[in-house]
């Protein structure tokens, strides 16, 4: 079994003025991501339904503002990829109806698996 360093987890600031029913959505593609062409920024291929905003743990950011912790997206990459992606969040709604484009945050993915060594030999 191979050993890939996971990507670190994403914090969306908590926003009260979000109801509990709502879930935060994550798409991702590389960087640049266009955010002017909505067909390809919202293509259900790039597309991570991060959960209910309920059930979200808010932890508290290095600068000690409360966040949302998006830890599970890495986990839903398809292996393969690598080098600078974009990630940008939206907030759904109970009816399918998401809000804008968060900003986009750049993070390098490495899920390639290097090769496996050969047979050891006694030296």
């Amino acid at each position: 079994m191979s050993k890939i360093v996971p990507l670190k987890d994403f914090g969306i600031p908590v926003n009260a003025a979000i109801p509990t029913a709502d879930h935060i959505i994550a798409y991702y593609g590389p960087h640049p991501l266009d955010l002017n062409t909505p067909a390809t920024v919202y293509a259900q291929s790039a597309r991570i339904d991060c959960g209910p905003i309920s059930a979200l743990k808010a932890v508290a950011d290095s600068a000690g503002a409360q966040v949302w912790d998006l830890g599970a997206i890495a986990s839903q990459l398809p292996s393969g990829l690598s080098g600078a992606y974009d990630f940008v969040f939206t907030n759904e709604d109970t009816n399918g109806n998401e809000s804008d484009f968060s900003p986009a945050i750049t993070v390098a993915l490495d899920t390639t698996v290097p090769l496996a060594l050969g047979q050891p030999v006694q030296l």
